[in-house]
């Protein structure tokens, strides 16, 4: 990554780690093994906006390194709160999938002339979204907050074109290129390969 990327920031007597990367909102995390303090940010964030960021968010910092204690032996390499911190994080990403997604897949729906029967938000490690053909439900990873819009958007095409095609086979990629022209470049964006 290039110096451009990531950069340190003090905020009091805070020194804070700045990365910047492809994602739509700006996160703070804390390592509780060695107290290091992250942020990231879109990649044209001004330095500013950063370091007001950092500023809001300082309460919230000195909560967690002042209770911050050694994991315990048999306890998650984070310690309790670090799985704390993890599922206020996932929370918040789960929230703000839930805000964008009616008008994402009510635009889509339309566009591509197929009705989800239900539309779920779920935590997901291997994948960015799933379909189930034979009920219409769909599922979207809560990972996707730390995405663009547009990758939002292409994994709710993805799943409802399924609706039409079930399989990954030519008659969807056909249908998904009718649908989202671009799909291949930003899938590969999201899978962080080059296009």
């Amino acid at each position: 990554m290039s110096t451009a990327d990531r950069t340190v920031i003090t905020i009091e007597d805070l020194t804070i780690e700045v990365t910047r990367k492809r994602m739509r909102y700006l996160r703070v995390s804390v390592d509780l093994r060695t107290s290091r303090i992250r942020i990231s940010a879109p990649r044209r964030t001004s330095v500013r906006d950063i370091v007001e960021f950092a500023r809001s968010r300082v309460a919230w910092i000195r909560k967690y390194l002042a209770q911050a204690k050694p994991p315990a032996p048999g306890l998650d390499a984070l310690g309790e709160l670090g799985v704390s911190a993890q599922r206020e994080r996932a929370a918040g990403n789960r929230r703000e999938i839930q805000l964008a997604l009616p008008a994402i897949v009510a635009k889509w729906e339309c566009a591509i002339g197929v009705r989800a029967s239900a539309v779920r938000v779920r935590r997901m490690r291997s994948r960015w979204g799933s379909c189930n053909p034979r009920t219409g439900a769909i599922s979207i990873s809560s990972e996707l907050a730390e995405h663009s819009r547009e990758s939002l958007e292409y994994v709710v095409v993805h799943e409802l074109v399924h609706l039409l095609e079930a399989s990954h086979n030519r008659r969807f990629y056909e249908l998904m290129s009718r649908f989202l022209p671009s799909w291949r470049v930003i899938r590969a964006q999201l899978n962080g390969r080059s296009s």
